[in-house]
């Protein structure tokens, strides 16, 4: 019941004045070491209708250093009331695990994982830490109250007490109070919690915490009071040792909570910054979700950890290097010096800032106060592949979409706030409403944003919201135009390398093998020294490369034609199979290579593969065209044919049919003379003028 530097926040003569010693005792008898026991019906725990018992045949063995202190954990949980032992047979009972603790005791945690597949959760919903935060907004004294073994205090009914049966190698024992470690047991607490305190202004519940807050001395205690009697009555016991009463600042929930506003708990921010670089994915796992918790004091976090969520993808191969340590030690700088932020307050006016990056979105949840804008929580995540190959106004009309949707608590049902965007653009597109002249990704964008009000306002980059809470980390200052060079160079490195479809893995095996190819070195030492005038001067190494040297590059260690990679021999075989993939086209194939990849004579390459595969020609269509077939011309010179005379060639009954390959051939084209291959002139090729009439048929 102290600060948490030990002292108190009232002298003991203001306390005895305000009447707060009586008032104290009281109660006292809520504080101490002895459990409690809620004074309510017993709570159940509920199976699915296609349960399986489970039980095991044997303890687990446990080891002779912890057997004796097990021994004496068992028989305090006995004295306490919390377990018994039972000797009937039971169809579920699961082992333990004995936990050494820093004090030299042991934590018994029973094996329910088996019972948890067929406990039937409550799913009454817990708060999150955005749900309480608003409401301390106008509090400055603060206290936090923590139940003693808080499941321990719930009863639990008999008939199904059984079902947390667990085997010792001294026995088999039940719970009759919540135990730990079944899935729906904190969802029963926090449910029995938030019916004790249901109605009570200025009392925040979280499972076995409980925080009391006032916007002044007087309110508080009112509250701590009457939140101190509702435990008095219901038979809840307190934790004197976690009690911390009438604070200004307090740590709660991983946050730094007090007057001023919101910062990490500090205990948080040691065990992240001592933290040594992770060995494996699981371990990168764990980090990443510590670091994700503190999130909202951390702008242009997903830039940030880029590096490090590169390893998070299936087919990465797992490798520490220089950017993954860099991107580590950034991060655990960012959490060392967070910046504090403000309560939200729905009375102020608020104000969403959103940005894209060439491979992330960031945003910042502001309002305004009497002193200027002041951030309420920050929010980033990484683009996937598919986002990164957005036109830059569908990212930054992403960015505002996904900023709205992920600050929605704080924004759905306000009647208006401002959208900050640097892209001038974006702002008719979210004012006007008018979908119709929207592109069509837009479009959809824009859809998911119509249950908020927002008016966006365009704010040039370099006075945006979202750069200014990205001070600590700056950019270079420009002084000269080599400097802009520079910059603009880094800029366009970064974008390449965010457009090539590869994994870090593959591009540093590129890189390896880059370095150990001939060819390449050779043009590495071109790249730098310049490349002669004429081709003749050229190594042979190089002379493949020269015709196009004014578009050959490095960077980070490799060669780069444009924004392609330029790929070592060894590795070409490969990277032609990789086109070919699908057993697309040429063509095809030839447009996968333009993405990312080339090498001299790559066209060639490509079609020599696709011509030569196996299973194209196999699976290519046989069908040809049918063959033209000609009739050749009439061996004789063409005679007139009199009107109403039969028509030459037509076969009589009597003559015999006229070959297929020859056809039958009318007399008004037999009439026409052969034209000879020889034949120059063109008067040559036309026969005497005759009248139309000669060549009707009838």
């Amino acid at each position: 019941m102290e600060t948490t530097n030990g002292s108190n926040l009232l002298g003991r003569d203001v306390a005895v004045a305000m009447g707060l010693v009586r008032k104290m005792e009281e109660v006292r008898s809520t504080f101490g070491a002895d459990l409690g026991l809620l004074k309510i019906k017993p709570v159940k725990i509920h199976l699915q209708d296609d349960a399986v018992p489970y039980s095991v045949s044997t303890a687990r063995r446990v080891s002779s250093p912890l057997l004796s202190k097990v021994k004496i954990e068992l028989d305090r949980m006995l004295e306490c009331d919390v377990i018994e032992e039972i000797t009937e047979p039971t169809e579920w009972f699961a082992p333990i695990v004995p936990v050494p603790k820093k004090n030299g005791e042991v934590r018994i945690c029973v094996v329910s994982k088996r019972l948890n597949m067929a406990v039937k959760r409550e799913l009454f919903v817990l708060p999150t830490i955005d749900d309480i935060l608003p409401r301390l907004a106008e509090s400055r004294v603060f206290s936090l109250l923590d139940a003693a073994s808080g499941f321990w205090q719930i009863p639990l009914e008999r008939g199904t007490a059984k079902l947390t049966t667990f085997i010792t190698p001294v026995g088999r024992f039940f719970f009759k109070r919540l135990p730990f470690g079944i899935s729906s047991v904190p969802e029963i607490f926090q449910r029995e919690m938030s019916v004790l305190f249901r109605g009570q202004e200025g009392v925040e519940v979280y499972m076995d915490d409980i925080l009391v807050h006032g916007r002044d001395d007087k309110e508080h205690e009112e509250r701590l009071q009457n939140a101190l009697r509702i435990l008095k009555s219901a038979g809840l016991k307190l934790n004197n040792e976690k009690c911390f009463l009438r604070q200004r600042q307090l740590s709660y929930l991983g946050h730094r909570i007090g007057g001023d506003g919101i910062q990490p708990d500090p205990s948080k921010v040691a065990a992240i910054t001592e933290l040594q670089p992770p060995t494996d994915v699981p371990g990168l796992r764990r980090f990443l979700g510590m670091v994700h918790y503190l999130g909202r004091f951390l702008p242009n976090l997903s830039d940030v950890i880029k590096p490090l969520n590169d390893l998070l993808r299936s087919e990465t191969v797992w490798t520490w290097d220089t950017a993954q340590d860099n991107a580590f030690n950034k991060v655990k700088q960012l959490i060392s010096t967070a910046a504090s932020l403000a309560f939200y307050d729905v009375t102020k006016p608020t104000v969403v800032s959103a940005d894209a990056s060439s491979y992330g979105l960031g945003g910042v949840l502001l309002q305004r106060h009497s002193d200027g804008l002041k951030p309420i929580a920050f929010c980033s995540r990484s683009l996937t592949e598919a986002e990164m190959r957005y036109a830059q106004i569908e990212k930054e009309c992403l960015a505002a979409v996904w900023s709205c949707e992920r600050f929605s608590t704080y924004l759905y049902g306000l009647d208006n706030f401002t959208v900050h965007t640097d892209h001038k653009p974006l702002v008719p597109l979210i004012n006007n409403k008018d979908l119709d002249r929207v592109p069509l990704r837009c479009q959809r964008l824009l859809m998911r944003m119509m249950k908020f009000n927002p008016i966006a306002e365009y704010v040039p980059g370099k006075t945006l919201t979202v750069a200014d809470m990205l001070s600590r980390q700056p950019l270079p200052v420009i002084t000269s135009e080599v400097s802009e060079l520079t910059c603009d160079v880094s800029v366009f490195e970064d974008a390449a390398h965010t457009a090539w479809p590869m994994s870090p893995s593959k591009l540093e095996r590129i890189k390896q093998e880059t370095s150990v190819d001939s060819d390449l070195q050779v043009v590495k030492r071109l790249i730098l020294e310049g490349w002669p005038k004429y081709v003749g001067s050229v190594p042979a190494q190089a002379k493949a490369y020269h015709h196009c040297s004014n578009s050959l590059s490095m960077s980070k260690g490799l060669v780069l034609y444009g924004d392609r990679i330029v790929i070592p021999h060894s590795m070409r075989k490969e990277i032609l199979h990789r086109l070919h993939d699908g057993h697309q086209g040429i063509i095809k194939c030839k447009e996968r290579a333009r993405l990312s990849v080339w090498w001299p004579g790559q066209g060639k390459d490509i079609q020599e593969l696709v011509t030569k595969c196996l299973e194209c020609m196999r699976d290519r269509p046989t069908q040809q065209k049918e063959p033209l077939i000609t009739t050749p011309p009439p061996s004789s010179t063409p005679q007139p044919t009199p009107l109403g005379s039969p028509v030459r060639g037509a076969a009589s009954p009597t003559e015999e049919s006229v070959s297929p390959a020859q056809g039958t051939v009318p007399a008004c084209l037999s009439d026409c003379p052969p034209v000879s291959a020889r034949m120059s002139s063109t008067g040559r090729v036309i026969w005497p003028p005759r009248r139309l009439k000669d060549f009707v048929c009838y």
